[in-house]
């Protein structure tokens, strides 16, 4: 798809990449970072996110379980009942078919829930409006006339690096939703392994950091090539330099968004 800015975006688009960080590289293992996103119809998209736990037996596999499910579940109900829908609402629902999805996923295995334990990010689009909802960490940054905005962001923890997935039992308490936010331009989500490349942290609270996200939102802007952009996605997330600020599995995805009516 080739994008010009003199003329509106007609269709949502998105893309994006996962690699395996440079510490689960040395103990062999896969990456447990999962993506998934769909664009419904010129109005609607979905993106979402997954990072697996590193002490869950089959975070991997929990992680492809969660995205797929959540966007299938979303694309289901639009292509159902289009008009007047509520994607925070739906948002939230996408969330819980996860669930679901991955509770089924534990007995077809025959393991335990936890095996599969993971965060998710679900992201729907409608036309330049955003609604999330989260659970876990990863973040969203939206791309606004207004400038940057942290949407939705790491979670609070009493301790370093403890996250709820969404295996939890008091998962539904530990939902995050955004309202919804109109005027976007571009998203990007990803999980913690871009963290401390992508935000900045002062007095407790995060913002996104301009020198990351500009270029990247400027790029995603004119690609006319998602193989190529993919892939310079993935190089970007194995780079050195993204690796210096961590050693976790990254993920991130990036959509630009048609302007409202």
């Amino acid at each position: 798809m080739k994008t010009d800015s003199t003329r509106p975006l007609a269709t949502p688009y998105f893309f994006g990449a996962s690699v395996v960080g440079p510490l689960h590289v040395q103990l062999t293992m896969p990456c447990q970072d999962s993506f998934a996103f769909k664009t419904i119809d010129e109005d609607f998209a979905v993106a979402a996110i997954a990072d697996g736990l590193g002490s869950a037996s089959k975070a991997d596999m929990g992680a492809e379980v969660a995205v797929k499910s959540a966007v299938e579940s979303v694309e289901t109900a639009i292509k159902a009942a289009p008009e007047g829908v509520d994607i925070e609402t739906l948002a939230k629902d996408a969330v819980t078919a996860a669930r679901r999805a991955l509770e089924n996923k534990a007995k077809t295995e025959e393991c335990s829930l936890r095996d599969l334990a993971c965060t998710l990010l679900v992201v729907i689009t409608l036309k330049d409006s955003v609604a999330a909802v989260h659970i876990g960490d990863g973040a969203l940054v939206v791309d606004s006339d207004n400038g940057l905005h942290l949407i939705t962001g790491p979670g609070e923890s009493e301790y370093t690096n403890e996250v709820t997935p969404l295996t939890s039992q008091d998962w539904e308490r530990s939902i995050r939703s955004t309202s919804i936010i109109s005027g976007v331009n571009g998203i990007a989500l990803f999980t913690d392994g871009c963290q401390r490349a992508g935000l900045k942290k002062a007095d407790n609270s995060y913002t996104p950091f301009e020198g990351f996200f500009r270029p990247l939102f400027k790029y995603a802007a004119r690609i006319d090539d998602f193989e190529q952009a993919n892939q310079d996605i993935h190089d970007l997330l194995a780079s050195d330099k993204l690796s210096e600020h961590s050693e976790d599995d990254k993920t991130l995805v990036l959509g630009i968004l048609p302007k409202g009516t």
